[in-house]
Parts: C-alpha cells; sequence; structure tokens
C-alpha cells in the first residue's frame, strides 16, 4: 500500500505513463476516506448555524416548536416560516466545492494514467463534472424557492427539483461508466501511452 500511495502523490501532475489497477484503488480508495472526512468537515459549519438556528426558534417561538422523544428517537418539528433554521448554501456549497476540488486535483493523474493503462485516453474522467457541475448550481435556487414557498405559501417550482433529480441520474451513470472504465485490466505489453507498469505495481 506504502508504494502505491508512494506512485499515486508523488504522480500527482504527472498525467503521461500508465498505472496498474490495483495500486490505482489503494491510493483512490486512501484518498476517497480522506474526502468523505474533510466533507464532513466542510459542511460542519452549516449544521452548526442550522442547529443554533434551531435553538433560538425554539427559545424565541416555542409555540412552533414541537419536540418528540424515546429511547433511540430524537425529533424536533418546527413550523412556520423561519430562516433562520435554513442552512446557509454559501457556506454549504461552497464547502463542497472546496473539498471536490482537491479530490479531483488529487485523483485526476492518476486516474488518467489507469485509463491510459488499458490504452484509453484520460479525457474520459471528465465525463461526469458538467453534471456535477449543474447539480451544485442548481441546489442554492432550488433552497431558495422552497424556502420563498414556505414564506408566502406558494408552491414550489417542481421544475428545478426534476432538474435536479434527473441531472443526478445522468450524473451517476456517468461516474459508474468512469469507475467501469477504471477498473479494465490493461493491455499487456506497451500500448500508445508507453510501456506497462513495472512488476512491482500489479
Amino acid at each position: 500500500m506504502l508504494a502505491a500511495l508512494r506512485e499515486g502523490y508523488s504522480g500527482i501532475f504527472r498525467f503521461g505513463g500508465r498505472m496498474a489497477v490495483a495500486p490505482f484503488w489503494m491510493f483512490a480508495g486512501v484518498n476517497g476516506l480522506l474526502v468523505a472526512v474533510a466533507m464532513m468537515f466542510a459542511m460542519q459549519p452549516a449544521f452548526d448555524q442550522m442547529a443554533e438556528g434551531a435553538a433560538r426558534v425554539a427559545r424565541e417561538h416555542p409555540e412552533d416548536v414541537t419536540v418528540t422523544s424515546g429511547p433511540g428517537h430524537y425529533s424536533v418539528e418546527i413550523r412556520g416560516h423561519h430562516p433562520d433554521v435554513l442552512p446557509d448554501m454559501d457556506i454549504l456549497i461552497g464547502g463542497m466545492v472546496f473539498v471536490l476540488s482537491i479530490a479531483f486535483l488529487l485523483i485526476a493523474a492518476a486516474a488518467v494514467r489507469r485509463l491510459h493503462d488499458s490504452d484509453r485516453r484520460g479525457w474520459w474522467i471528465l465525463l461526469p463534472l458538467p453534471f456535477l457541475a449543474i447539480g451544485l448550481a442548481t441546489m442554492r435556487p432550488l433552497f431558495d424557492d422552497f424556502g420563498r414557498g414556505t414564506e408566502t405559501g406558494a408552491p414550489p417550482d417542481f421544475s428545478l427539483f426534476l432538474l435536479l433529480f434527473f441531472n443526478n441520474i445522468v450524473y451517476l451513470a456517468c461516474v459508474l461508466a468512469v469507475i467501469i472504465l477504471l477498473a479494465l485490466p490493461g493491455t499487456a505489453g506497451a500500448n500508445r501511452f508507453g510501456a506497462p507498469p513495472s512488476a512491482g505495481q500489479d
């Protein structure tokens, strides 16, 4: 595993050459865990703000709050329009974009070399990115629309919800396609991207 991590991190900016299946997935797995932890930290400020807002509403408008608790169960129902309990989407989306950008930078070169190993061009890793960008860009107006609906009583615009829903389906399909390509075995012998990875990488 150390050899796989060394190969991955030392080649963060090396897009040429090839990378074998096993070291790539070891490197990707470790980075996936790091990204999951980083995402929790990045989203925590928005969740803290929501918790503080809910506590403030409970203090100032107790008639709008119902707390239900039991063995292994605790829920808070807040009625009416209270913007304080909604997450700050700038913080939430900004944190997600930052972590996802770092994650892409960490894995991009290794993924390109992995695709090269099966004689495929590295551009395939870009396939999900437009749909990820659309999803992130749609989140803010969607939450704003639902917030306005709560305030005015007007029905929300479900066209944004449907756009995000179908966009996410296409995004996940693209991610799955890239994962399948990354899992394919490398070509035997040299290909147009160079010699096969050394035996110590297999």
